[in-house]
């Protein structure tokens, strides 16, 4: 349904840490039950529960951005079929998740880059969700 309502779509709030194959598909999962629903504007990411300190770091905002930008490409029905594939992916996990890394622990501060570990794990997801059918690319 549409509306003139501004509507926020909260992809934020998630259960996994940073540095988590769990985190990035998580943000997936929440773009694809967002945007089609109708959201106005997204708000980027944050733990749900801060277990630590500096849990999130710009990677995840990135990552929020390459899911947008792979979703805004499909229906109402495409997504939803995605969002079953994608949950099924670390739904396990969810009252108990991995631990994951700060912000320190994961990205070079001084150079402003994640680590080679995050971006390996990065694309390892990306991989993964083009495998599945998501295109990443404009």
């Amino acid at each position: 349904m549409n509306t003139n309502m501004i509507v926020a779509g909260v992809i934020g709030s998630i259960c996994a840490e940073p540095c988590t194959e769990d985190y990035l598909y998580e943000l997936m999962y929440k773009t694809l039950i967002h945007l089609p629903s109708g959201s106005s504007f997204i708000m980027a990411t944050r733990p749900f529960t801060p277990r630590r300190l500096n849990l999130t770091t710009p990677l995840e905002v990135k990552w929020a951005y390459e899911c947008v930008k792979a979703v805004l490409k499909m229906n109402r029905k495409k997504a939803n079929s995605m969002a079953k594939k994608v949950l099924k992916k670390f739904e396990d996990e969810l009252e108990n998740p991995l631990p994951g890394k700060s912000l320190t622990e994961c990205y070079d501060v001084r150079a402003r880059k994640p680590n080679q570990e995050y971006l390996d794990l990065y694309y390892k997801v990306i991989s993964d969700l083009e495998d599945m059918g998501f295109e990443f690319k404009s």
